[in-house]
């Protein structure tokens, strides 16, 4: 597969270090011609300014193109007159209390609603620490009888 680019501009920027294995790479993937060497087979390593090849965005010209249509706030000229100036729109009236009161009302109770369900489900947690308590005491009691009967039962291994 020819991995070279005929297209200086889709050539890819080379990366390599000195050595000759990588640069010759680089020279036989198109990444640096004969201008990037010197007199001696050496890579040519110039000073900014010294190129005698112009990279692909050196080749670019700006060309001038005019306006697809007049900028507001341009004079007009014989080929564009000026845009016309329309008013400003009328600011909105300020909401009213009613309107007020059925937006922010309908808002009060969706939130009201959320902190009641929130309140149900505190509730229910915290029945179910006291329940987790109650039986966290009988299985300590309950466990605790059962070593003492062992204990009372074989006080002769405990002597």
């Amino acid at each position: 597969m020819d991995k070279s680019v005929d297209d200086p501009d889709k050539r890819p920027v080379p990366r390599y270090s000195l050595d000759d294995e990588n640069v010759i790479k680089c020279y036989l993937n198109g990444a640096l011609d004969s201008n990037d060497f010197d007199d001696d087979f050496k890579l040519n390593i110039r000073p900014r300014g010294t190129r005698t090849t112009m990279l692909p965005y050196e080749r670019q010209r700006l060309e001038f193109r005019p306006a697809l249509a007049p900028l507001v706030g341009s004079p007009a000229t014989a080929e564009a007159p000026a845009p016309p100036k329309f008013p400003p729109p009328p600011a909105p009236p300020p909401p009213s209390a009613e309107v007020v009161a059925r937006v922010l009302g309908a808002e009060i109770k969706a939130l009201e609603a959320v902190i009641a369900a929130q309140a149900i489900t505190i509730a229910k947690r915290d029945i179910e620490i006291v329940r987790i308590g109650t039986t966290k005491r009988l299985l300590e009691n309950v466990v605790g009888s059962f070593c003492a009967y062992y204990r009372h039962m074989n006080s002769h291994l405990f002597k």
